[in-house]
């Protein structure tokens, strides 16, 4: 799923099951006497949750749990003093009655990337961008990120890279291996988002 601010925490999922799988942590060191695994600290994740960290104290969360608008809605939660926050639900500029699923928020915190299979998908699931407006406290209206990372196919998981130069995602698009396969989207120009 990830690794926390200083690369020392991993955070993935572990089960027999899809519909048993486990939220767990582990700690990296260069001391092979030490390893720290554990559960994640995050209250009321559900196996088919899925957990996006964009620091060690807020965490997006794609989550079908009632209460939503519809199928998976994005939520956040933020970690305080006494521990995780319950979770948001963030807004219906951006969830709809479909799925909105693998939520990613670039390093200037305010731009969102995330896939969805609603109306406005030209496929399965299309990847969308779209930006909070400070000014107005709330999400502008997405954007499909259209053709060449979106296809007929589903695509999900944009993840930028940290050199502001493109980011990966997976497909499974026709023109595939097979099932679904990892892509590298390169930009012509440094994406400003991606800046801290």
């Amino acid at each position: 799923l990830g690794f926390n601010e200083t690369g020392q925490v991993l955070y993935f999922k572990s089960g027999d099951k899809l519909d048993q799988m486990n939220f767990k942590t582990d700690t990296f060191s260069n001391n092979s006497s030490i390893h720290k695994p554990g559960e994640m600290e995050i209250p009321g994740l559900q196996p088919n949750d899925q957990v996006c960290f964009f620091s060690d104290s807020f965490a997006l969360i794609s989550s079908n749990r009632p209460g939503g608008l519809g199928g998976y809605d994005i939520y956040f939660t933020q970690k305080k003093q006494q521990g995780w926050t319950p979770f948001e639900n963030i807004g219906i500029a951006i969830n709809t009655p479909y799925d909105e699923v693998s939520p990613y928020l670039a390093y200037d915190g305010r731009t969102l990337l995330f896939s969805s299979n609603s109306t406005k998908s030209s496929g399965g699931f299309d990847i969308f961008l779209a930006r909070f407006s400070d000014k107005d406290l709330s999400w502008e209206i997405p954007m499909n990120v259209g053709w060449p990372i979106n296809s007929a196919g589903d695509d999900q998981h944009f993840v930028m890279n940290k050199n502001r130069l493109g980011g990966i995602f997976s497909s499974n698009r026709k023109s595939g291996v097979g099932g679904y396969d990892i892509y590298i989207a390169y930009f012509k120009n440094a994406w400003v988002p991606q800046s801290e």
